[in-house]
């Protein structure tokens, strides 16, 4: 492992999930997972077949931070992958300390296979997306129980009021099963239940719960169908037993329909 920051891109955009949907954000995108999903649509980060062919920038914090400041209007920081986690401890920490004394709100995104370090409880939102059975990460329970393990210590070692969020890509009803069990698992160690719940569907191209496969439709249309599957199986699984849980889209996905969903 480098003890340089490996980062595939920097880019100004908006913020399509979450607490900060909207906000005009600069995203870092390090290269390197150690999930697979099945679903991912940024897999050049990390495929072995794609990534040999990406471009790789090695920096330091300071380097880093220069570049994402250069979008002086953006104040938002998102710092995604790949799996952020996987880059240098001490380097991911120095460059938290530098956006934040330039005043950024930093984001980390996590598929919480990785339990943060300490030094990096000062981050301003940890935004969790553990991955589900639709991912096709877990060959067995055990391998997936072993991952949730961490995911519930990773939460409540950092979860210190907004903190944290958890964002979870729903495929299935299997899905919605397992994220129940999940958000259980952490309510049972933490005083407060959970943190802000938001759900989204998976993306474009298959339905969440069936039924729609045969009809004819654009991106959008596609799209609009997957969230009204999803707001289905929310209201009738989730809602009693998280009442607070918010269907989101990935605005993203809906500002570059044209390039992003195809």
């Amino acid at each position: 492992m480098t003890d340089k920051l490996e980062v595939m891109e920097v880019y100004p955009a908006w913020q399509g999930e979450g607490t900060r949907m909207g906000s005009a954000s600069v995203f870092v995108r390090f290269a390197r997972c150690n999930l697979k999903c099945t679903w991912c649509d940024t897999k050049y980060a990390w495929s072995k077949e794609l990534l040999p062919h990406e471009h790789v920038d090695l920096l330091t914090p300071d380097e880093l931070a220069s570049r994402i400041l250069e979008h002086v209007n953006f104040d938002d920081v998102v710092l995604t992958g790949g799996e952020p986690l996987l880059q240098h401890d001490g380097q991911l920490c120095a460059l938290v300390d530098r956006l934040q004394t330039a005043n950024r709100h930093v984001t980390i995104e996590t598929s919480g296979s990785l339990v943060p370090s300490k030094h990096l409880s000062h981050v301003d939102l940890w935004s969790y997306s553990p991955k589900l059975t639709s991912s096709g990460n877990w060959r067995s329970n055990k391998g997936r129980d072993a991952y949730w393990s961490k995911v519930v210590e990773g939460v409540t070692q950092m979860w210190d009021g907004p903190n944290v969020q958890l964002k979870f890509v729903i495929a299935d009803t299997d899905d919605v099963v397992d994220m129940l069990d999940l958000c259980s698992r952490i309510s049972e160690h933490t005083d407060a239940g959970i943190p802000p719940l938001m759900v989204q569907p998976v993306g474009p191209n298959s339905t969440i719960s069936g039924g729609h496969e045969n009809v004819e439709r654009t991106d959008l249309d596609d799209y609009s169908f997957k969230l009204q599957e999803l707001e289905t199986l929310v209201k009738e699984k989730v809602l009693p037993v998280f009442p607070s849980c918010r269907v989101l889209p990935q605005l993203h996905k809906i500002i570059h329909s044209q390039a992003r969903l195809k």
